[in-house]
């Protein structure tokens, strides 16, 4: 029986992450777009009536007239968003949630939700809306089986306020999952481990729309890993350099052995790349199962991309099981020896449903379960090995405040003068993380 003829009204929300005081983290602009709710509005029938609000830089219109709220969450953002779904549910408005964080805890989210999404959208969201459209939709909406990577929908990012953006990159997705297993990461388990690609014609052809929609010549993969498999990268960095385009994106460090792929990278347009370092400590990296990353080759893969001006930033996280409290003044001290240009730090804090996490839970070692669920990243849920929880916190706030402080930026970026000094991601970012680092917060919250 098809369903009836009913236009629907639907807000979509992505919600903005929660400080430790419980305050959500909101600020008039951010730094880059969003793409999970112009997705998701891109999957929904153009017949339909849909409002999109970025929560971290707009106002949510709790008094709206809506059908449906649809809501994705994230660890960082879980609390949030129930805040906001108890609101919309007092007024009988149904609320359906998902994402990594719903995917991963199922059945604590439907406490909070009318309905569930676990896993990917494609196959199961217009069931759902058809569902709404009689009159009654299911608590649960899982997919049979992987959404097919041919023919995505098209975010619809018209539908943002671009005015509340700094940078306008458009996010756009080449490949889901990753082809390594990392213990701490949550991606091989949302996706099965699977590593999975789409038709490079695809990819070129969402581009060549956005920018005729958009006007906009800049992009931001979104991928955890863009590099999983050369030879796809290869032929997609070769497509897009007709494009006339610039990009960011998500690479392993390994990556850097292969020079021609980093050449055809950057003939393409890419301008920045964002590495998992993770350690300087190999035996944390055996360790955790990051077999792709070898600190010995650390210096050498970095100045390759150096040599070429491509633009790095790196992530590191402390509280690993052979790290100690000298951890931090050697990884500053490495930093500084290979001058990068840009570095995020976060305290470990593996997902639920990790191998890493789940060891932790078998050795009694999580004191504080939900430190994940704020934006601080700075508080340490697990009794580290080799250093107390307390070290490893205030040494994650000393190594970002020592690495964005004046000292540092100099000898990383301008005695002498590095090739990343005047990028757009250099001497600026490095000042404006400065000033963040003096106030306590993490550079993260301005993402």
């Amino acid at each position: 029986m098809s369903p009836p003829k009913k236009n629907l009204k639907i807000l979509m929300i992505q919600p903005t992450l929660m400080r430790l005081s419980g305050e959500p983290v909101q600020a008039r602009k951010r730094l880059i777009m969003t793409m999970v709710t112009p997705y998701l509005a891109g999957l929904t029938p153009g017949t339909d009536d849909v409002t999109v609000i970025d929560d971290k830089v707009q106002k949510i219109p709790y008094e709206g007239d809506f059908d449906l709220v649809a809501i994705s969450t994230t660890t960082g953002s879980a609390n949030r968003a129930y805040d906001i779904s108890r609101r919309f549910r007092e007024r009988k408005i149904p609320v359906v949630m998902g994402g990594f964080h719903a995917t991963l805890h199922p059945a604590e989210t439907l406490v909070h939700a009318d309905s569930v999404v676990v896993g990917e959208a494609e196959n199961v969201w217009m069931p759902l809306l058809d569902d709404l459209r009689r009159g009654k939709i299911r608590s649960l909406y899982k997919a049979d089986s992987p959404s097919d990577m041919k023919s995505l929908a098209r975010p619809r990012y018209e539908l943002l306020d671009l005015s509340r953006y700094r940078i306008h990159m458009m996010p756009i997705q080449a490949t889901r999952g990753c082809n390594y297993h990392c213990d701490f990461c949550e991606v091989p388990v949302v996706y099965d481990g699977a590593y999975r690609m789409r038709p490079i014609e695809d990819i070129v052809e969402e581009i060549q729309q956005q920018k005729k929609v958009m006007g906009i010549n800049q992009f931001q993969f979104i991928d955890d890993q863009l590099t999983g498999k050369h030879a796809f990268a290869r032929e997609l960095f070769k497509a897009l350099k007709p494009l006339d385009i610039r990009w960011s994106c998500l690479w392993t460090l390994n990556t850097n052995h292969d020079e021609e792929l980093l050449d055809l990278a950057l003939e393409a347009g890419c301008i920045h790349v964002n590495i998992g370092m993770e350690s300087i400590n190999q035996e944390n990296l055996d360790e955790i199962h990051k077999k792709q990353n070898h600190v010995k080759d650390y210096i050498n893969l970095l100045k390759a991309m150096e040599k070429r001006k491509l633009f790095y930033s790196l992530n590191l996280m402390f509280g690993l099981d052979h790290d100690t409290p000298d951890v931090f003044p050697a990884t500053l001290d490495f930093l500084e020896k290979a001058r990068a240009p840009l570095a995020f730090f976060s305290i470990v804090s593996p997902r639920e449903g990790t191998p890493l996490r789940t060891r932790l839970n078998a050795e009694n070692r999580v004191v504080d379960p939900t430190a994940d669920q704020f934006s601080s990243g700075h508080v340490c849920m697990f009794l580290p090995k080799n250093m107390t929880k307390e070290q490893v916190e205030k040494g994650i706030d000393w190594i970002q405040r020592s690495f964005y402080s004046p000292r540092s930026i100099v000898k990383r970026l301008l005695f002498p003068r590095s090739p990343y000094t005047f990028h757009r991601d250099g001497l600026p970012s490095n000042l404006f993380f400065n000033y963040v680092s003096r106030k306590g917060i993490d550079t993260v919250e301005y993402y």
